[in-house]
């Protein structure tokens, strides 16, 4: 099933009220939130994921998702920190491997959900600055659409494994 309405059967069946837009096609998270309100949607911050890798000291590796706002970035010693018990090393998935973990999507496209959208990713890590938002928006497993919920159902659909603070702001 294409992961777009996949997203939006799961927020159907949990009776999440959202907004569907579908703009040009965007590449960052700049653009996305300035296309979602061309499009008509609200001025929300945008939930950037990303897939990273990650290497267990005596576990093997595995594939996780970082949530974050959208104008904010990933602050790579905050994670080590917090992980330097279990964790040997992390990597940004490549773009092959984030095609074979997503059935095909691109960067810029991956919803912020783990399972059940993406049974191959498994743990989701969500920043705690995202919780100063009232309502998210994101693409939905495209570049040119996107969906708008708030914060609170997000939290509750996607069940993060963690939440806790690991972006810096990002200079424009």
């Amino acid at each position: 099933m294409e992961h777009t309405q996949k997203l939006l059967n799961y927020l159907l069946e949990n009776q999440v009220k959202y907004q569907y837009l579908t703009h040009p096609e965007c590449k960052t998270s700049k653009e996305s939130r300035e296309a979602r309100i061309k499009a008509g949607g609200d001025d929300v911050i945008g939930a950037k994921a990303l897939v990273i890798k990650m290497d267990r000291k005596g576990s093997g590796s595995e594939f996780n998702l970082l949530v974050l706002p959208g104008t904010r970035k990933l602050d790579s010693s905050v994670l080590k920190q917090y992980f330097k018990a279990e964790i040997k090393s992390f990597r940004f998935a490549t773009t092959e491997e984030l095609a074979d973990l997503t059935e095909g999507l691109v960067p810029g496209s991956i919803p912020p959900f783990a399972h059940p959208i993406f049974d191959t990713l498994n743990h989701l890590f969500v920043d705690s600055a995202l919780l100063d938002h009232e309502k998210i928006g994101f693409n939905a497993a495209s570049l040119t659409q996107s969906l708008i919920i708030h914060t609170q159902d997000y939290l509750k659909l996607a069940q993060p494994t963690h939440i806790f603070a690991f972006s810096v702001h990002q200079e424009e």
